[in-house]
């Protein structure tokens, strides 16, 4: 199976424009002059030069701007912006000491990803809207102290599973057919074992943790190890948090192999700010969102990894460090959000409103009242396919976070 070029659903960012559902109608001048701000105070940040003024044209971009598929956990607020391993680019291979992995070769790992960054210091102002900086988005730091260890581990406090078959039979048949064979090039790997030796492994009550919120379950006998866990700490509503990866070592090759490149549509963050100019907007975030995505059993073999004691377990959840889960969580949340390059008609957002989906998060823009009809038709979607969204990132109104940006609206 190739995957290379196929095409279809989701091209990469270098190859089409910004994907989300425009009925509103937003002014690409608008556009234009906002994100060229951004691009001006990048530049700033970069080279310590004064800023460029509005109108000279934009700012070179060095590379900055093209960001690819991400795996995050979905949160509006979150520091952590990580990209899982690039297939095809090298990024996510094992390193070549195979049988000895530690938590170097992981920091390694979470260095070579990319960051999605707001780069101004000083909130944006346009048109009497604003845009302003919620964090600082940089590398987060791995969990190697006792102190660390300390920090609560991101366990999404027993989501339960969505109804993933009725999700598929709200998309379009090109959609479905794409997802299913990703979910086949992954799930039916005939992949063996990390090479023995010595691997990062979690501490016992990370595991057990995991295990008490049905994310991970114990496997007895000798089952071959193919992936290294290890977490990060972030930062959530100022509350410090770990969050879990799990690098899929064993798995990321054989897809790499197979030609596999992910068909997200992720950009940097100036792409999504000419919404700040409309009358309203509104969020919708999955809660831990990868972890609502069952493995199905006969597949979790292949994401075994081990805790502190010698134990062995399994992933029962989808898990960040895998290449293709940032594809099939997006597919997922697009269709939820009735994007109409992933949803039917019949279930696609109405005029009026503009939707823009990064992974699991979701942004409803246009007049109040189109907006809060919107909102309320998602929820009731989102309550049939039995997915969970955050309480904590649910907004509706002039103001409100998205993608670590407040955005206050006219």
């Amino acid at each position: 199976m190739d995957l290379r070029d196929r095409g279809g659903v989701g091209e990469s960012a270098s190859q089409r424009a910004p994907h989300h559902n425009e009925h509103s109608g937003s002014s690409a001048t608008h556009e234009s002059d906002v994100r060229q701000q951004v691009y001006c105070a990048l530049d700033q940040a970069r080279s310590g030069k004064p800023p460029c003024p509005v109108g000279s044209g934009r700012a070179a971009d060095n590379g900055t701007s093209a960001t690819r598929a991400q795996a995050q956990g979905g949160d509006n607020n979150s520091s952590l912006r990580v990209r899982p391993p690039r297939c095809g680019n090298g990024i996510g291979d094992a390193p070549s000491h195979r049988n000895a992995i530690d938590l170097a070769d992981c920091e390694a790992f979470v260095a070579e990803q990319s960051w999605s960054v707001m780069p101004a210091e000083e909130p944006l102002s346009y048109s009497g809207a604003s845009i302003a900086k919620l964090f600082h988005a940089s590398p987060p730091k791995v969990a190697k102290t006792a102190e660390d260890f300390k920090i609560p581990l991101h366990t999404g406090q027993h989501v339960a599973p969505l109804d993933l078959e009725a999700v598929k039979k709200l998309m379009l048949p090109r959609v479905r057919d794409r997802m299913e064979e990703v979910e086949r090039l992954t799930f039916q790997a005939p992949v063996e074992g990390l090479p023995e030796g010595k691997y990062a492994a979690i501490p016992v009550a990370d595991a057990d943790a995991l295990i008490a919120n049905d994310i991970a379950e114990v496997v007895h006998g000798n089952v071959p190890i193919t992936s290294v866990p290890f977490s990060v700490i972030e930062e959530k509503n100022g509350v410090q948090r770990r969050r879990l990866l799990i690098w899929c070592l064993v798995l990321n090759e054989f897809i790499k192999k197979k030609g596999y490149k992910a068909h997200v549509p992720l950009y940097h963050v100036s792409h999504y700010l000419d919404t700040v100019n409309e009358e309203c907007g509104g969020t919708r975030d999955l809660s831990a969102g990868f972890f609502q995505y069952l493995i199905p059993r006969w597949a979790r073999h292949l994401f075994t990894f081990k805790d502190a004691s010698g134990r062995i377990l399994q992933m029962t959840r989808l898990p960040m460090g895998l290449s293709s889960a940032p594809e099939l969580m997006h597919t997922i949340t697009a269709t939820l959000a009735g994007d109409p390059l992933y949803a039917k008609p019949s279930a696609s957002a109405p005029k009026g409103v503009t939707t823009k989906i990064w992974i699991d998060n979701v942004q409803a823009t246009g007049g109040r009242a189109a907006v809060e009809s919107y909102l309320q038709s998602f929820d009731a979607t989102v309550a049939r396919c039995k997915a969970t969204l955050s309480a904590d990132d649910s907004y509706c109104g002039t103001s409100y976070k998205f993608l670590g940006v407040i955005f206050k609206n006219l």
